[in-house]
C-alpha cells in the first residue's frame, strides 16, 4: 500500500492489485479521516477567502448604488433639463422667426373677395390693385425686419 498526496489537500491510500479491496474503499482509494485542526485550517485557507470576497462584492454593489443615486442620477436629470430647455428655446425661435411671419403674411395678403378684380368697376379694380401692392410690400418689409 502506498500513500499519495493529491492537490495538497488530503492523504489517500492507494491499494495495489495484490491487496484485497474492502467495503470501505471507493474506486480503489480509501479516504483518511481528518483531524479537527486540519478541517479548521482548510476552512481558513480555502473557504473563508471566498466568503470574504462575496461580502466585498456585496459591499461594492451597495456603494455603487449609493454613488449612482447620489451623484450620477441627479447629474443626468440636470443634463436632461438643460437639453429640454435648449430644444424648447430653439423650437420657439424657429416658430417665431419662420412659421408665424409666413402665416401672418398669408392671412393678411389673402383675401378671397379681392382675388378676382374683374368683378369690380375699373375704378375699384385700380384701387384694389394699389392696396394689394402696398399691403404686399409692407408685409414683406415687416416680415423681413422681424426675421433679421
Amino acid at each position: 500500500m502506498k500513500r499519495e498526496r493529491t492537490a495538497g489537500r488530503s492523504l489517500r491510500k492507494t491499494y495495489s492489485s495484490e491487496e484485497d479491496n474492502s467495503d470501505d474503499s471507493i474506486l480503489g482509494t480509501k479516504i483518511v479521516a481528518k483531524k479537527p485542526h486540519q478541517i479548521v485550517n482548510e476552512f481558513k485557507a480555502f473557504t473563508l477567502p471566498k466568503l470574504r470576497i462575496k461580502n466585498l462584492i456585496k459591499l461594492q454593489a451597495v456603494f455603487r448604488g449609493v454613488h449612482t443615486r447620489m451623484f450620477k442620477i441627479p447629474r443626468l436629470k440636470a443634463m436632461h433639463e438643460i437639453a429640454e430647455d435648449y430644444v424648447v428655446r430653439k423650437v420657439n425661435e424657429w416658430l417665431e422667426d419662420k412659421i408665424i411671419p409666413d402665416l401672418v403674411m398669408e392671412v393678411i395678403t389673402h383675401n378671397k373677395y379681392n382675388e378676382d378684380f374683374s368683378l369690380y368697376s375699373p375704378n375699384y379694380q385700380t384701387y384694389y390693385e394699389i392696396i394689394e401692392k402696398i399691403t404686399n410690400n409692407v408685409v414683406t418689409q415687416l416680415s423681413n425686419e422681424v426675421v433679421t
